[in-house]
């Protein structure tokens, strides 16, 4: 059956439309249309290598608009740039809105649905609205959006289902070509069911950002309270259940350094549960959190960036690593004394790149890389530092706690090249607690890991030989059990371990060169 394909597939269009204003950096919105022939017939002229003449060419994506009741135009595009569709439309319509200031230019998409799937409904499937505004004469403009709501019933090849789209409605607000641009989208409900199929239901979608005039967020606010999936299928039926999604961001007011905005951020979820005939998986009670601040308002030199993650509830199937069911995870970190400037050179740099769209993400990472590379020692001068203040596992086998952190002191001479100089300038210290049956099961299951691959190793090499297999030891070998008890004695004994009422606790720290473990030094390979 084809129709419940065609359904997700053409829909999602008029939804990525809706997304273009925050997402229209690919092409700069600005940049002019004929310039696009020029850039093809040049990546024509190249001699292709045998990697590329090997892949298939993109398919073309074409779609019919009207403005103001004007004749048909087409654009097209081809899949792996969708956003120049979307560029040519937003820029006709502006450009018509300019000509008439304060009056409402009206633009119809009509969606490229396949088909089978308008065949499959009575209805007419709902088209694309645009309806822009320009005022004059502070030439701001505005761009209602909306896809109608639409109910039908499928049924074809002896397959029943219902589709139930609520609409999609949203605006942009922006100054002359989609520049300083704040916008919003809702999208209320969307079902899809096909019987004895699946299920697909969405509901309570809302978007808003503002962006600056390099498309960079000053705020965004993202909510999704309901995605449930199931597939019915006899063999591989399943249930996925998102709920409460939500992302957060808002910036400071101004640059600290041109190019450099701090701000903070945070996202959440409220469950994740995934089940199958088989096990069932649920997170619950996830959240993340980051805050990027200047450490000294006065001379605005330093960066910090405190993160935080926390998943309260996790709970595994009762056959998955051997009873550990249920687990949550709590990690807090301080990235601090970075560099303001080489932040802010780095942005400058990347939006640069951005603009001209002669380079790949590829060759985009190489070449910010090199001005990382070049910036590394004003970077160290700052003495910048990870600090992980606080991890902690905790499962229904205990816990691990602890902390970690890692710099260089800046004041001390420091190379790359040469390694004594980077040892001398290295400060690290970690401190971590564990409970004695968690250390003591780890250590089993490792201890039988390892036993296990040579023997398995070994039969393989018999089989290949053509030579039988060795017959077993009849001598009983010690319990891997035993062995891990002797084996943590070893450890508290030399002091690699310190034993707690209910852990064992291991300290240590490298400092001046040397590595110290629980307060003795330990001698270096290096």
């Amino acid at each position: 059956m084809i129709t419940y394909k065609s359904v997700i597939c053409a829909l999602p269009i008029a939804f990525v439309m809706s997304f273009y204003p925050a997402s229209a950096n690919e092409p700069p919105v600005e940049q002019p249309q004929e310039n696009a022939p020029k850039i093809e017939d040049k990546q024509a002229q190249t001699k292709p290598s045998k990697k590329t003449s090997q892949k298939p060419p993109a398919q073309t994506i074409s779609l019919n608009y009207q403005i103001n009741n004007q004749p048909i135009s087409t654009v097209e595009t081809t899949e792996d740039k969708p956003f120049t569709i979307l560029s040519e439309i937003f820029n006709k319509t502006i450009d018509e809105a300019n000509k008439i200031p304060n009056q409402i230019v009206n633009t119809i998409v009509h969606l490229p649905y396949p088909e089978d799937m308008q065949k499959s409904f009575k209805e007419k499937l709902p088209d694309f609205i645009l309806q822009t505004t320009v005022e004059a004469p502070n030439g701001k403009a505005k761009t209602n959006f909306n896809l109608a709501p639409f109910n039908g019933e499928i049924n074809e090849n002896n397959k029943k289902g219902l589709l139930e789209w609520a609409g999609l409605n949203g605006s942009a607000n922006y100054i002359g070509t989609l520049k300083n641009l704040s916008t919003n989208l809702t999208m209320p409900h969307f079902l899809i069911k096909i019987e004895n199929e699946f299920d697909i239901l969405m509901e309570k979608f809302s978007l808003s950002a503002e962006l600056n005039e390099y498309y960079e967020p000053l705020h965004f606010n993202l909510e999704f309270p309901t995605i449930k999936i199931a597939s019915h299928e006899k063999k591989d039926a399943f249930t996925f259940h998102l709920s409460n999604l939500n992302a957060k961001f808002v910036s400071d007011d101004q640059e600290i350094l041109e190019g450099l905005r701090l701000g903070r951020g945070s996202f959440g979820i409220g469950e994740i549960s995934f089940k199958n005939n088989k096990d069932t998986v649920v997170a619950k009670e996830i959240y993340g959190e980051k805050i990027i601040q200047i450490n000294d308002p006065e001379t605005k030199k330093f960066v910090n960036i405190f993160s935080k993650f926390n998943l309260n509830h996790l709970t595994l199937p009762a056959n998955f690593a051997n009873g550990l069911t249920n687990i949550s995870l709590e990690l807090q970190t301080d990235l601090n004394n970075l560099d303001a400037q080489v932040l802010a050179d780095i942005k400058k740099t990347l939006r640069q790149l951005q603009t001209t769209q002669e380079f790949t993400p590829e060759m985009m990472g190489v070449m910010l890389m090199g001005d990382l590379m070049k910036a590394l020692p004003k970077i160290v001068k700052g003495s910048p530092e990870l600090d992980i203040n606080h991890f902690a596992i905790k499962t229904n086998q205990g816990e691990l706690i602890g902390s970690f952190s890692i710099g260089i002191d800046g004041k001390k001479p420091f190379s790359m090249e040469k390694f004594e100089t980077l040892k001398m300038a290295i400060k690290a210290q970690s401190s971590v607690k564990i409970s004695k049956g968690m250390l003591r099961k780890i250590l089993v299951l490792t201890l039988k890991e390892s036993k296990q691959q040579p023997q398995a190793s070994q039969n393989n090499e018999n089989k290949m030989e053509g030579e039988k297999p060795k017959k077993k030891q009849t001598t009983q070998s010690i319990k891997p059990e035993k062995m891990v008890d002797e084996q943590i004695k070893q450890f508290i004994a030399q002091k690699f371990l310190v034993e707690e009422a209910q852990h064992y606790k291991l300290d240590a720290e490298f400092k001046g060169g040397k590595l110290f473990l629980n307060d003795q030094e330990i001698p270096l390979p290096f």
